[in-house]
């Protein structure tokens, strides 16, 4: 497990400490492109100005001649053509959107082509304006709270409508609905639309003529374009999009990727924020992948709205598309369900308001009528009579307020019993929810993305819990109750948080400036997941931290990533002098399999820890100390051991990731390789984890291995299309190209891979490795010029580094300029006398200049430091000719040749 971090995956860079390699293909660089210029005029619409504009078309208002009315006209970019995929995606949403007939959905005009074959397509013209905007010009997002729903039930009966026709949009945002003038709904741009086959997530490519409109709907895509539905394409919008989506799952989009988008639409209506938000795209585009709803669900729990409706939010936003509805027809049932209960408990509550008014003023009326007749009595009545009544009158009085008080009283023991009561079942409720929840958690340990949807759905059932129980009369024994719960629930998170961190700690994401795996931010980065966790193994006292992992319900995979961060550290040796304590202390107070071990690893007799490793109970140890062990194995060099407990781990744990990991690795460096092995677990670990761009990678190498170009250039874009700054995939993705022949692939490839090189170079502009990784790749593609100014650069830079002035050598003497190649060959023979290469470098150049006599030295200085150099020794042989030839023609006596000594 500790060793997929920093893993070799095969590098198609720079061979570390040899000269460049102008022998293979030169690949060109083309230059830029030109501004766009508007369309011209279709046939019978006149172009007004632009109202819009996307990824694959611009939108203008138009005039449609024939009937003297403005319409909206898209238009396909210049930059797309007119035979290309994007026109293909173009016509497919024209069709789709003029099957639709409904009235949220615009309906289609016209269809046709412009004078330079690019299509357009005419519209119903929208005036109004975005959800989007309406939106972001609410005071708060709690405003005008049910229109908005409203307008969101309209929505979801327009997908439905799309659903029943077996049609998905793809792409639900509110930029994407229009809310006119008059409040009339409208869904637009279906540029993403995918018609899907009967009781099938996957996509209808073909087109039938004999359709029935309103019953079936068909694609006009062709299954030659099927590049745009490849396994691994992303299209959409991260921040709406679900993980299934985002990590290019085609096979499992289906109605349920558009109810994750009317989720995560009615999370910008309730909390006024989509699902994801991060600090930039591509943290929102790898919390989309990994389907990272933590802080999401946390502002639904804040935002106030109406439970059923946040409830109805966190059902469309589920991690798994079967926990989700089926369709947007369940959606909007749904939502109609909530909004009716909400208008009948509304008028129920004006029902009671006007009977508790009538009852009030009823009272009222009886007491003016008492109050009239004592008054009436009084003025007739003697004196003492008068007093006797009053006497009477007064005594009636108390019976009546005592009789009153004895009724409140009731009537609010009652009401505190009912609130009690109510207070219970809701507590209970909302405890019973998180204590499954809970339960649910620490299963999911092996997943923390999923562990850590639990663990917030656990939290937001005990939140729930303390908000009714502060609002009602809670018992006492109700009160312990919670309060147990919210300590076993704040236990999971503080274990959570530490899992996923580590866990992403050592999924290789944190990239060096020169786009490779950046140990160093791995090893920090675990640090602070336990830091995090509330353990500094430097100033903790050791005690403390073993008395907790030996009694800590997740103490096998906490000392695995224990395990892990110890093997990480070796820059740190006070770090991890202190972790080895506490990983030998935790094992040895334990007992039973993990004391066993730590006196196998403390014997001096490698067999001890060969016969552990073959107990058959060691792999209930746990997928992350397996591992370890693994670890521990390869380091006694028994690499047979290793596979035995591997492949035993596996079938105990057929889907864990980095066990499948480790074994790509054994099986890859067995003697003799066993490719087919190391492919078919690597598979296994990519689709466990398919939003990694390492385990893409290692998918990739694996392909590579066996001879798979074509496939294998598919996994690593799969790769870079999650960690574009990845250079070992982008080298890889080049080595593949050029392996499978794919002449136009390479080039666009380089020039991906320069550009990245010189932002690094950029951003970095101090660091000399950064500017001759660019000066190779320059000098790979062609461009010698560029490339001779990177590696001056690097020598400028970093000038006691001989190995730039040789590599400006080599340049040097392949773009014409010998001269200059010896001068700086000694260059760097000065910095470094022991490189037969510079020597090589600095004969041809004199050779070249004509300096027969310093050539044959330098080739004998070469050969005398590596006798092996066939090439050089030709060299040599060819100056030696050329100077007997023309001592010869000068009628010169040639010297015998120099014995060459030998190292």
């Amino acid at each position: 497990m500790a060793d997929h971090p920093t893993r070799s995956i095969p590098s198609q860079d720079q061979p570390s400490g040899s000269p460049p390699d102008l022998n293979g293909a030169t690949i060109g660089l083309p230059g830029g492109g030109s501004d766009s210029l508007p369309p011209t005029d279709p046939f019978g619409y006149e172009l007004l100005e632009e109202i819009g504009s996307g990824g694959m078309g611009v939108v203008y208002r138009a005039t449609d001649i024939a009937f003297g009315r403005e319409v909206a006209v898209k238009v396909l970019h210049e930059r797309y053509a007119p035979g290309s995929g994007a026109a293909t995606r173009f016509l497919e949403e024209a069709r789709i959107t003029g099957q639709l007939q409904h009235p949220a959905i615009p309906p289609a005009h016209h269809v046709g082509t412009l004078p330079d074959g690019r299509p357009f397509l005419a519209m119903k013209l929208i005036k109004g304006h975005t959800l989007e905007d309406l939106l972001k010009a609410r005071p708060d997002a709690s405003a005008d709270r049910g229109r908005f729903v409203a307008i969101f039930e309209h929505l979801c009966q327009a997908i439905a409508y799309a659903h029943d026709h077996k049609v998905i949009h793809r792409d639900l945002k509110p930029a994407n609905v229009m809310v006119g003038d008059y409040g009339e709904v409208q869904v637009m741009d279906w540029g993403l639309a995918k018609v899907l086959t009967a009781g099938t997530a996957e996509l209808s490519l073909t087109a039938t003529a004999d359709q029935t409109l309103g019953t079936e709907i068909h694609s006009l895509r062709e299954s030659a374009d099927a590049s745009f539905t490849q396994a691994g394409s992303v299209l959409g919008t991260p921040a709406f999009m679900p993980p299934e989506q985002a990590a290019g799952e085609l096979g499992k989009i289906d109605e349920r990727a558009d109810v994750f988008g009317l989720g995560a639409v009615l999370s910008v209506i309730l909390t006024g924020q989509p699902p994801y938000a991060g600090r930039d795209s591509e943290s929102v585009r790898v919390m989309a992948i990994r389907g990272n709803l933590a802080d999401g669900l946390a502002r639904l729990d804040e935002c106030g709205a109406e439970p059923g409706l946040v409830d109805l939010c966190r059902l469309c936003l589920s991690f798994a598309p079967a926990e989700r509805p089926k369709g947007a027809g369940e959606v909007a049932k749904a939502v109609a369900g909530l909004r009716a209960a909400a208008e009948e408990r509304a008028r129920r509550a004006e029902l009671d308001r006007v009977r508790a008014e009538g009852e009030r003023a009823s009272a009222e009326a009886r007491i003016s009528e008492q109050h009239k007749r004592r008054r009436t009595q009084a003025a007739l009545g003697l004196t003492f009579t008068a007093l006797v009544i009053l006497a009477g009158a007064f005594a009636w009085w108390q019976d009546h307020q005592a009789a009153v008080r004895r009724t409140e009283i009731a009537q609010e023991e009652v009401e505190r019993e009912s609130r009690r009561s109510r207070t219970t079942a809701s507590v209970s409720t909302s405890l019973e929810d998180a204590r499954l929840r809970i339960e649910e958690a620490w299963k999911l340990s092996d997943e923390p993305d999923k562990m850590r949807t639990a663990t917030d759905l656990a939290l937001a059932g005990v939140r729930r819990a303390e908000g009714f129980a502060n609002a009602g009369d809670a018992t006492s024994e109700l009160l312990a109750e919670l309060a147990a719960v919210r300590l076993a629930a704040d236990k999971l998170d503080r274990y959570t948080r530490l899992f996923v961190a580590a866990d992403l700690a050592l999924q290789g994401h944190d990239l060096g400036a020169d786009g490779y795996p950046d140990g160093k931010k791995t090893t920090s980065r675990l640090a602070e997941a336990f830091l995090g966790f509330g353990w500094d193994p430097v100033n903790t006292p050791t005690a403390d931290i073993v008395d907790e992992i030996v009694a800590s319900p997740a103490r096998n995979k906490v000392l695995g990533f224990l395990c892990d961060w110890e093997f990480q550290s070796g820059r740190d040796w006070l770090v991890q002098m202190k972790i080895r304590e506490v990983i030998r202390l935790s094992r040895q107070n334990s007992g039973g399999l993990l004391a066993k071990w730590q006196a196998a690893k403390d014997g001096k007799d490698r067999s001890e820890l060969i016969a552990f490793a073959g107990d058959p109970d060691v792999v209930t140890l746990g997928p992350e100390l397996l591992c370890a062990l693994g670890r521990d194995l390869k380091t006694a060099g028994r690499r047979d051991a290793l596979l035995s407990l591997l492949r035993r781990a596996a079938d105990r744990y057929p889907s864990h990731v980095w066990i499948n990991f480790d074994l790509v690795n054994a099986y890859g460096t067995a003697t003799p390789p066993r490719p087919a092995e190391a492919l078919r677990y690597a598979a296994v670990a990519a689709a466990a984890r398919p939003g990694s761009a390492l385990l893409q990678q290692t998918l990739a190498s694996a392909l590579m291995d066996l001879g798979a170009y074509d496939a294998a250039a598919i996994v690593y874009r799969k790769a870079l299309a999650i960690a574009p700054r990845s250079a070992g995939a982008q080298a890889g993705l080049i080595l593949a190209l050029e392996k499978a022949g794919d002449r136009e692939g390479l080039t666009a490839a380089y020039q991906e891979r320069i550009r990245l090189a010189r932002e690094a170079a950029q951003r970095d502009p101090n660091n000399a490795k950064l500017h001759s990784n660019l000066g190779y790749l320059l000098q790979k593609s062609g461009a010698a010029g560029a490339a001779l100014a990177a590696y001056r650069d690097a020598a400028r830079l970093d000038p006691r580094n001989p190995i730039w002035s040789e590599w400006i050598a080599f340049l040097l003497m392949e773009t014409g300029d010998p001269r200059g190649a010896a001068i700086a060959a000694r260059e760097s023979i000065r910095l470094d006398s022991r490189n037969p290469r510079s020597y090589y470098h600095l004969g041809r150049g004199l050779q070249a200049t004509g300096d027969l006599d310093g050539a044959i030295a330098a080739f004998e200085e070469s050969l005398g430091l590596n006798p092996t150099q066939a090439g050089v020794q030709n060299a040599l042989n060819s100056a030696r000719l050329r100077k007997l030839v023309r001592d010869e023609k000068e009628g010169r006596i040639a010297p015998p040749p120099r014995e060459v000594k030998r190292p």
